[in-house]
């Protein structure tokens, strides 16, 4: 979800991070994926020291640079992070608490738990701690951020998994985005962490967005694109609702090819054993 806005000459980087799940089938990350995590935090490096402002949603570790990768990047940045020590739980506290030692000589700091701000002309309105997918989930809470030039209205909305709680979905709603940038529904958890209900919450929570008025694109992306063959959920939304408003992920919007690694992994395995015996 590392994300960057740019309007009137000004440039947010949102949630500059990324990670590899440790497991996924049993398997630790591939080394195509290895290869590719390392290309993308250096993208996020050379982006962190073209950006005027950074924002961070949570303490989860694809949304922050942890250890010491281009720390160097944040000297002299104004940082917006959730706050490290009000509605959080243990493990987001630590890592925010490791984040702050290694930044706060260098960068100029700013916790919040909701707020607005205006910079250069751009409003940025950022919202109360809200579930990282369903209520009372132990991975703690997110903000989501709405950034408002006067000619769209882009929310991210961050880990919300759907989303997966109904109070982030109001929060959605009220403040009518023209453009919503989310993680979709986590499907690929179904019978390991999430129950069907769960899941089938945030899929209604999405659905009710799609009814705002304002709204021209959404892109779901994320926890969403982690199910092999998304792509077939993501056709069969947009022909429910495409005639409204542009249903798209994060790689058809900026015009790359899909190439989702880690749902694919135990493929990712089987293509090297099987090119082994050749």
């Amino acid at each position: 979800m590392a994300n960057i806005v740019e309007a009137k000459g000004f440039k947010i980087f949102i949630d500059p991070g990324a990670a590899l799940a440790p497991y996924r089938y049993g398997l630790p990350p591939h080394e195509i994926e290895l290869n590719e995590l390392e290309k993308s935090i250096e993208k996020i490096c050379k982006n962190l020291n073209d950006s005027n402002l950074i924002v961070i949603t949570h303490f989860h570790r694809d949304h922050y640079l942890s250890n010491d990768y281009c720390i160097e990047a944040f000297k002299n940045k104004t940082i917006i992070m959730k706050h490290p020590e009000i509605d959080i739980n243990y493990s987001q506290k630590m890592r925010a608490k490791e984040f702050i030692k290694k930044t706060k000589d260098i960068s100029k700091l700013i916790f919040t738990n909701g707020e607005d701000f205006v910079f250069e002309g751009i409003k940025m309105k950022i919202s109360f701690p809200l579930w990282h997918g369903s209520q009372n989930t132990p991975l703690g809470k997110v903000l989501v951020i709405l950034i408002d030039d006067e000619e769209q209205r882009y929310l991210f909305a961050s880990d919300t998994q759907g989303p997966g709680d109904d109070e982030a979905a109001r929060w959605i709603i009220n403040n009518k985005p023209t453009i919503v940038y989310i993680s979709g529904p986590p499907y690929y958890l179904i019978g390991s962490i999430k129950g069907v209900e769960e899941v089938e919450n945030g899929e209604k929570n999405l659905e009710k967005i799609f009814s705002i008025n304002t709204l021209n694109t959404i892109i779901i992306d994320h926890h969403f694109a982690r199910e092999k063959n998304y792509v077939n959920r993501l056709e069969r939304l947009r022909i429910n609702y495409n005639q409204k408003i542009k249903i798209t992920d994060a790689a058809e919007f900026m015009g790359v090819e899909r190439n989702p690694l880690e749902s694919n992994r135990d493929e990712l395995y089987n293509r090297k054993l099987h090119f082994s015996k050749q």
